[in-house]
């Protein structure tokens, strides 16, 4: 898998639904039974241990199978147990129950988007941006702009991109992806200004840009530049996929340093002869 492929598989956008109890009516036994069970699939969910969450979930499903929330989640845990079908069928069932579950709709819509079904994702991310009071919009803009970019549009995508910053100026991943576009364009001052805007504030706690601009640097030429961002890879998030390929960025970086140590070291034996 490239890294690029890796970066858009964990960056397209999910929800997982969290619900709240406070100002709700006195609950049945098997409602409070359904809440336990679907407190605790959230919390393995949210902790991608997906083979607990999806027991505890089908068990809330079956104390109440109609709760929106519930489905959606039982969507996710099908997806990451890697049954796409399962999922697309909780996740039209949590619509069926609640048609303004935009998360769960955003959830369908990123599952088609995996599918290649680009249509059918767009359809259903375009059917969420006529919420003006969901939150999450920023998410809906972003993978927008990954179906755009996927379709060769980037034009679009980076106006999704710009709209997505709009509504959330901090979003690590629009100034990442804006970088990378720009980067595939050749506009390297501008994909660089992005990456460092990637890493800035808490984005710093990302690997994912700290790794784009090393490369970029090493692109350039800018070869301090990128022994600091692939040194920063191996000590922050040294178990991470990007901190391996920083390791080996790095130690071709090493070679590359030694061999021109070496030839500038590399005594002079021309030997001189006077004219006569």
């Amino acid at each position: 898998m490239t890294i690029h492929k890796l970066f858009i598989l964990l960056m397209l956008l999910f929800c997982i639904s969290c619900a709240s109890n406070k100002g709700a009516p006195e609950l049945t036994v098997e409602e409070k039974k359904a809440q336990l069970f679907y407190d605790h699939g959230t919390a393995y969910l949210v902790n991608k241990k997906y083979t607990e969450a999806l027991d505890y979930l089908l068990k809330a499903n079956k104390s109440n199978p109609n709760r929106s929330d519930v489905h959606n989640n039982l969507g996710m845990a099908y997806y990451f147990k890697e049954r796409p079908k399962q999922a697309i069928r909780h996740l039209k069932r949590a619509l069926d129950i609640d048609p303004k579950n935009d998360d769960a709709r955003n959830n369908l819509a990123s599952l088609y988007f995996n599918l290649k079904k680009y249509n059918a994702a767009q359809k259903e991310y375009l059917h969420i941006l006529n919420n003006l009071v969901y939150k999450k919009q920023f998410r809906v803009y972003y993978n927008l702009a990954l179906l755009a970019e996927k379709r060769g549009q980037n034009k679009q995508a980076k106006q999704y991109l710009y709209k997505s910053l709009k509504e959330k100026s901090d979003y690590c991943v629009a100034n990442l992806k804006l970088g990378q576009l720009e980067q595939n364009e050749l506009n390297y001052k501008k994909a660089i200004d992005k990456y460092k805007m990637a890493r800035s504030g808490d984005c710093f706690n990302y690997p994912a840009p700290h790794y784009y601009l090393g490369r970029l640097y090493l692109q350039l030429g800018n070869l301090l530049g990128a022994q600091e961002s692939f040194h920063i890879l191996t000590k922050r998030f040294a178990d991470s996929y990007y901190a391996k390929m920083a390791r080996l960025r790095l130690k071709e970086l090493n070679k590359h340093e030694f061999k021109t140590e070496s030839i500038s070291q590399k005594p002079n034996t021309t030997k001189k002869y006077k004219r006569n």
